[in-house]
């Protein structure tokens, strides 16, 4: 039986490696000890998972779901697609203590489980194919190679916005514009 056939894009490895993933093996314990440091002594604050231990509340809190047969079941489910209500109507709180944000109400925000997957998921429900996408330069690693795996014939302009003769961001829009138009 043959593998199942998979895009172009993958069999000629056109595809680049997640820049995030590049950057996240800087936190591999086997390279901190290549740098000389004890990893012990290091905390690092790489995406996806930090190098220090749970704090024992949370360990206990673990626990005590994890021994509760019915509950474990309960929260072991997959939560609603556009996430806990609960969680929903907090975040609409927090927005107005915050922000002073006003009239947003729950059906205006989405949780995901990831940023990666929020901004794939918003890619794929406001681009098409053809589409342009401006993104500045620099810019968040993650979204050129997410843009990639986008509709088809997605096209990125990179916007330089950060002037590496004075170290500034954005020291004049005109320039930047000027830039980008040329």
């Amino acid at each position: 039986m043959s593998a199942p056939p998979v895009a172009r894009r993958l069999r000629e490895g056109q595809l680049k490696k997640s820049p995030i993933r590049e950057i996240m093996k800087l936190a591999d314990r086997r390279n901190i000890v290549a740098m000389g440091l004890d990893p012990d002594d290091v905390i690092s604050f790489a995406g996806g998972w930090v190098n220090h231990e749970a704090p024992e509340a949370l360990r206990a809190e673990y626990a005590r779901v994890a021994a509760d047969p019915k509950l474990f079941h309960e929260l072991g489910a997959y939560s609603p697609t556009r996430g806990l209500p609960r969680l929903r109507e907090s975040l609409v709180r927090v927005d107005a203590e915050f922000y002073g944000t006003e009239g947003l109400d729950d059906e205006h925000i989405l949780v995901g489980g990831s940023s990666t997957q929020l901004t794939h998921t918003l890619f794929t429900a406001l681009l098409d194919p053809g589409d342009t996408v401006v993104l500045f330069d620099p810019s968040y690693a993650n979204y050129g190679p997410q843009l990639e795996l986008g509709p088809q014939g997605l096209k990125i302009a990179w916007l330089e916005v950060f002037d590496t003769d004075g170290w500034a961001y954005m020291p004049d829009p005109d320039v930047v514009i000027g830039r980008f138009e040329a």
